[in-house]
């Protein structure tokens, strides 16, 4: 079944694969070394949106709306800053840091990403530290060598810092038009997996119905009929919250008419509710790297 590219798997499969390789495991690493020899490929179409991406401010936009689709360990959102960043790591089926499991979903996706982001940008891309939120383990030493940069531990969050010279440089591999394709083919896995995704997928259908005028979280709960405690509770279930819905809506929708429309930024601030556009550019250049008229430049530029 595996052979099959149209098989798919689940968390209660994950599970049972991370448990019985704990369980079997003589190389304590085993994790770390699997993450690195994963390639940009090995991804299928996500990871091909990844490699024909125009510049690395563009990897970021695709790894942060995108990554479901393609890898079900951890949440990644990914935040630039100059030539470089850091990207924030939550096991998406482990909460606690104290699990084996949580552990290993951590260790894969550090090493993956490192080595993925590496055949993305042609080697332009390395961690410049790593801080992780469990306790040194007895092969700590293999972090440091695999990663090849100094790891902290019993820190507060999973997080690593990196670089990556050039953001807005061209990559190696970019090609518009198969960028297109493969965006629509990870903009349709992201819609099936959204409609077996629960309550979050309902929340982000309401706020994009709301849009100019987005409800709070009570006013979201109400109109699904609940709770707002058992709303923040189910999301939390799905490894989300309203607040993150409410920014990735956010941010598709303000690509989306940066790309597609002549919308100044004072329409598209207040198409997405925010004070002004002073707080809409602040924020823009969160989420990306840059600003909505750099971006747009950029976009207009491929175009």
């Amino acid at each position: 079944m595996l052979t099959r590219h149209t098989t798919r798997t689940s968390y209660q499969h994950l599970e049972k694969v991370v448990r019985s390789t704990l369980s079997l495991m003589h190389d304590m690493d085993v994790a770390l070394r699997a993450g690195r020899r994963m390639r940009v490929t090995s991804y299928g179409m996500y990871g091909y949106a990844l490699l024909s991406s125009a510049n690395f401010i563009d990897v970021s936009m695709v790894n942060n709306k995108y990554i479901l689709s393609g890898s079900p360990f951890c949440q990644a959102p990914m935040i630039l800053q100059g030539n470089g960043g850091y990207c924030t790591l939550t096991p998406r089926q482990w909460t606690d840091p104290a699990d084996m499991a949580y552990r290993f979903s951590v260790e894969f996706a550090l090493a993956a990403h490192l080595s993925v982001c590496r055949d993305v940008t042609g080697g332009k891309f390395r961690f410049s530290r790593v801080e992780l939120a469990y306790p040194r383990p007895s092969y700590g030493r293999a972090y440091e060598e695999i990663l090849e940069c100094p790891v902290s531990f019993d820190q507060e969050d999973n997080i690593y810092w990196f670089e990556a010279p050039g953001v807005q440089d061209p990559l190696p591999f970019a090609d518009v038009r198969t960028n297109a394709m493969v965006l629509e083919i990870c903009e349709k896995l992201l819609s099936e997996l959204n409609v077996s995704g629960g309550i979050a997928a309902d929340v982000r259908e309401l706020l994009v119905e709301y849009v100019g005028h987005f409800p709070d979280l009570e006013g979201v709960a109400a109109e699904l009929g609940m709770h707002p405690r058992a709303l923040r509770r189910r999301l939390t279930n799905e490894d989300t919250s309203f607040r993150e819905l409410l920014r990735d809506v956010r941010m598709r929708l303000a690509v989306e008419y940066l790309r597609k429309t002549e919308l100044t930024n004072e329409e598209i601030s207040c198409r997405l509710g925010y004070s002004d556009a002073a707080n809409f550019r602040h924020a823009f250049k969160r989420w990306t790297g840059c600003s909505p008229s750099e971006y747009r430049g950029m976009d207009s530029s491929e175009s």
